[in-house]
Formats: C-alpha cells, structure tokens, sequence
C-alpha cells in the first residue's frame, strides 16, 4: 500500500508540474478592445509602454527619438496626458525605443531604454532607471542611468523587459530594409546585482541566446512579422510576449532560467503560442497587465491617433 501511495504521489505531483508548465499560455485570445487613443500632438512616436504598480488607471510612455528628454502618463483610455521631463538627461542623441517597470534596490521603477541604434554606431546604450511615484511634478531626476555595451558589436534594439527578480533584458532588432530581410534577434541579459551596483563604468551585457521567429512559426506572414518591436516579462516570471510589426508571441519560458540552447527547437502551442492581433500601423509597444492574462498594445505611426489597443485571455 505505501508503494502504491508513493506512486500515486509522484505521479500526481508530476501531472500537477507538466500541468504548471503546459498551462502558462494562453490558448484562446479574444477579440481586440479599443481602449482611446493618445494625445498625437504630445505623444507623437508612441514607441514604449507600461502599467504603473501603485495607480490601476495609468499607463506610461515614451516618445521615439527627437521628442525631448520626457516621459509621459495616461489614464488607461488615453485621456489625461502629463509629461514629466528627466531632468540632467540629453536626448540630443538619444534614442527611446522601449520601457518597462519592476523592482529596484527596495523601490519599483520605471526603466527607459535608449537602445535604439540605426546605423548600429553606438559605443554604448543606455537605461535610465526612474523610482514611480504616486505623483509627479513636472521633472524628476532618474535614481541611475546604466551604461552598456555588448559583447560582440553594436546592436540596433527596440525591446527591453525586466524579470521580476530584477534582471534587465534586451531583444535586438536584426534587420536589413533595403533587402527585406531580417536575421534572428539575440537576446542580452544585465543582471540586477551588477546594474544596481554599477557606477559610472561600462557594463557588459551577456549573451542568453538568439531567437528566430520566422524559423519558429510556419505561418509567418514574411519580413515585418519577424521583426521584434517589443517585449515585457509576466509578473510571474515564468512567461513573457514579444511584439512584431504583425503578431504577438507568448512563450511559456522562465528567462531566469534560459541559456543558449533555450529557443532551439521550440514547439507550438507547448513552449509559445500566437495572439493574432488587429494590426496597427508601426506597431512598437506592448505590455502585459498585472494580471498577465491581458496585453496591451499601441501604435507610434507618425500623423494618427495611436490607438491603445486590449485584448484578453478568455480562459
């Protein structure tokens, strides 16, 4: 009898560990929910967004470069639009591609990734780190701005999340226009003891593996749909979504947790899914909620309304 309950216990605890990893994704998407629109005329390049942790009606942005040393908060909907300036910052060459929010030393902030690269000529990127607050003045000073540089060459980026443990994480943008082709992103890590320990030095990013979507999803559409615009970590840890100028993917994957060999071979349906999604124009942000079962995405096409668009898990 004790052989057969020790049995029984392994295979229930086994069942219940397949049941945790398999049950991450969500297999069911509803329909696109448009929530408002940006204020274009303040928020003209709407290229990074994120969901505060101490309001459950706001939001936060960035402009794409050449829009000024600001960020900016929203009501869920759009409405109420504040722009705080970053003060002791120059955008002169600066260029926001992505943000994200999570925990620093015993706060949560807002992390602004100026990791936009086009002609790849940077001998470093930069993360200005922010404490959020539950109000704003008009400026604020960033707690750390990071310096990095990569391992191998300059990388043009456009997607940075943090891990709720408090690594930072970026996706490159691995492209060529004038070809329309496009190659795997490579994914670099920063870990927290050494970002919230740094001074002034240059930090080196580490290399945790590539990823290639084209290679991954049979029905891929073609070039703009295996760019990677945007990406954000669920507030478990254990999955995350990366945006392309088509789709969103939903891997069931703990980044904590990844090496080199982590994207190779990966499965539908098992290790990632697809949210179809109502293509916007120039699609560059996405978040989840804090929920994780529903994501937010937007639109920083120059000359409209960006609309914010929702879409849920309906299981």
């Amino acid at each position: 009898m004790k052989i057969l309950t020790v049995i029984t216990t392994s295979l229930f605890l086994y069942l219940l560990l397949i049941s945790n990893s398999y049950g991450q994704l969500c297999k069911n998407w509803g329909q696109p929910i448009t929530l408002g629109t940006l204020d274009h005329k303040i928020i003209a390049e709407a290229s990074g967004i994120a969901v505060s942790q101490l309001s459950n009606n706001r939001l936060y942005h960035v402009n794409d470069s050449g829009n000024g040393s600001y960020f900016y908060s929203t009501y869920m909907d759009g409405s109420n639009t504040k722009s705080i300036s970053i003060k002791g910052f120059d955008s002169s060459k600066a260029d926001f591609e992505d943000m994200t929010i999570g925990p620093c030393y015993l706060k949560t902030c807002l992390f602004i990734g100026d990791i936009g690269d086009n002609n790849k000529a940077r001998d470093h990127i930069k993360i200005l780190v922010i404490e959020e607050k539950e109000n704003y003045k008009s400026n604020v000073k960033p707690i750390k701005i990071v310096k990095l540089i990569y391992p191998d060459h300059p990388h043009d980026a456009e997607a940075l999340a943090i891990h709720p443990n408090g690594d930072l994480y970026i996706l490159t943008k691995e492209a060529n226009y004038k070809r329309n082709k496009s190659f795997p992103a490579k994914l670099f890590k920063i870990e927290r003891e050494k970002w919230e320990n740094s001074t002034s030095a240059l930090l080196m990013l580490d290399l945790i593996g590539t990823l290639n979507i084209e290679s991954i999803n049979k029905t891929s559409t073609g070039f703009f749909d295996n760019i990677i615009t945007s990406f954000d970590i669920a507030s478990n840890g254990i999955k995350f979504v990366i945006l392309t100028y088509q789709n969103a993917y939903e891997f069931n994957i703990d980044l904590s947790k990844s090496n080199t060999n982590t994207f190779n071979k990966l499965i539908k349906d098992k290790d990632f899914n697809i949210a179809e999604l109502k293509r916007l124009p120039q699609q560059e942000s996405i978040t989840y909620l804090p929920d994780s079962k529903s994501l937010i995405y937007n639109s920083e096409y120059v000359g409209i309304k960006p609309k914010l668009v929702q879409i849920n898990c309906l299981e």
